[in-house]
């Protein structure tokens, strides 16, 4: 009877722990992910704002190759560095929109 009683001890303290420890990982995880998304998001906005200095004229392809980003993310950082002010869009959609850099 007391061996059963020990064990059922050590077994919640054994598995409060694990819980406790699993859910610390996972709240620092989450934490370095919303960090490295947003410092990887900086660094590429950088980029592209260099890019547009370099070249007069650009379009979503070239953003997507540079950056090694998907084509609706290129569209998401053309966006913001228009809403700066830095490029204009010239063309509504399609393979006919360019970009030219106001830098």
């Amino acid at each position: 009877m007391w061996y059963g009683l020990i064990g059922l001890v050590v077994g919640l303290i054994v598995g409060y722990k694990i819980r406790w420890m699993t859910e610390k990982k996972l709240v620092t995880k989450e934490t370095d992910s919303e960090d490295t998304r947003f410092s990887i998001r900086k660094e590429n906005l950088e980029k592209l704002r260099a890019f547009a200095k370099a070249n007069e004229t650009f379009t979503n392809q070239d953003v997507e190759h540079e950056l090694g980003v998907s084509d609706a993310t290129a569209t998401r950082y053309c966006d913001e560095l228009e809403k700066e002010g830095l490029i204009t869009q010239d063309g509504k959609t399609g393979q006919h929109v360019k970009y030219i850099s106001k830098l």
